[in-house]
């Protein structure tokens, strides 16, 4: 009989969940403005933020969903009342689930992108994946103004973008929550891309190059996209794109293109009569893709030569690159003062406090070995094979 009575129990729960359960708030997908992103701007005089907001309108038909997108712009004291004062302009409340990316102007940035930053963490349907820009132009509003696009929609064409770094590795990725990593975790410094637009038979199409280095949470000082893609590759963030090799002879200057297949850096503190120095171990797979010129490369000898004119160049171009950010900016994007925190957390326990200063005269070797993979397939430039 007990027995039963537990059956009959648990068979009650069960019928009770399939009848009452759903989604508590349920609403029908005609009646959402969803935003797919926003760019933030504030006005120099008024002192205003005004609020540029991407969505995406949904309207059912007969047999299929046609979608439009529309710019809407609201100025208010806050962000969070100029994002609210914006439903006068749909009737509806903003849906942030689907937003994929946020603009942060140039100025803004100067002053400080944490208060921003504060905002979006807290409102429960933004997520931390939202990708981070800042702004070239003069307002972060006008990206949102570049409409030859496949996708007809920035916001989205942007997150796209994304998927091509490894090919073009021009600019960093940041996150929401990547840059709150970043600046609460010690010896570690933000790096934002750079978005802009440009020109292509009379059209605007946002364009992103580069990047922009910040102390905590202040923009210093742009990279162009020679020096962002040095410094990922000091990062450990480059997986694929081009490397072009420059050689240099009496007359004249030859290009070769090689194509990255992969890489590996290997940041190594060390701690040497109680003075802190980085190693940098760079190990790279590459392929020719293209030579400008007669290179020779057909003999082992000539192999090993361009191996080690390509190792030299990397090297010379990490080592400036790393002194250009100490001598600048001070800021350790590289995330030197986290492998020492990581590695050895008792010298850091030292060093730590003035690790500002420290950075600024850090001693960084860098050890960079290539392997040049199918040149045997093709030595020569087709222009010198004999036919």
């Amino acid at each position: 009989m007990k027995h039963i009575r537990t059956i009959s129990f648990l068979l009650m729960v069960f019928i009770l969940m399939v009848l009452i359960s759903g989604c508590w708030n349920y609403r029908e997908i005609d009646k959402f403005t969803i935003v797919t992103g926003t760019a933030i701007d504030k006005d120099e005089e008024t002192g205003k933020f005004m609020i540029t907001v991407e969505v995406l309108e949904i309207q059912p038909g007969a047999q299929d969903v046609k979608t439009t997108t529309r710019i809407l712009t609201s100025e208010a004291e806050t962000i969070f009342y100029a994002i609210r004062d914006l439903a006068k302009q749909t009737s509806e409340r903003l849906y942030w689930s689907h937003a994929k990316t946020v603009i942060i102007n140039r100025s803004l940035a100067d002053e400080g992108i944490l208060p921003i930053i504060d905002f979006l963490a807290r409102d429960q349907e933004t997520r931390f994946s939202m990708f981070l820009y800042i702004s070239d132009k003069k307002t972060a509003k006008e990206i949102f103004q570049g409409k030859d696009v496949p996708s007809e929609n920035v916001s989205y064409f942007l997150a796209e973008l994304k998927s091509i770094k490894n090919t073009i590795p021009e600019y960093p990725t940041a996150t929401i929550k990547s840059f709150i990593v970043d600046i609460y975790e010690e010896g570690m410094e933000p790096l934002i891309p750079v978005v802009s637009t440009i020109e292509i038979n009379g059209e605007s199409i946002p364009d992103i190059k580069g990047s922009i280095v910040l102390k905590e949470d202040k923009a210093l000082g742009y990279l162009n996209e020679d020096d962002t893609r040095t410094a990922l590759l000091i990062k450990d963030e480059i997986n694929g794109g081009v490397f072009v090799h420059t050689i240099q002879e009496e007359e004249e200057t030859k290009k070769m293109t090689l194509e990255i297949f992969k890489n590996n850096t290997r940041v190594i503190p060390q701690y040497v009569d109680g003075e802190v120095m980085m190693e940098i171990k760079i190990d790279t797979k590459l392929a020719i893709g293209e030579m400008m010129g007669k290179i020779e490369v057909t003999t082992e000898k000539e192999h090993l030569a361009l191996k080690d004119s390509i190792e030299k160049q990397i090297e010379r171009q990490c080592e400036a690159m790393i002194k250009k950010v100490q001598k600048e900016y001070g800021s350790d994007i590289f995330g030197f003062g986290r492998a020492i925190k990581a590695k050895m957390p008792e010298v850091w326990r030292e060093i730590g406090p003035e690790w500002d200063d420290r950075f600024r005269d850090l001693k960084v070797s860098v050890e960079s070995t290539v392997q040049i993979r199918n040149t045997s397939l093709m030595r020569e430039p087709i222009e010198d094979v004999k036919r």
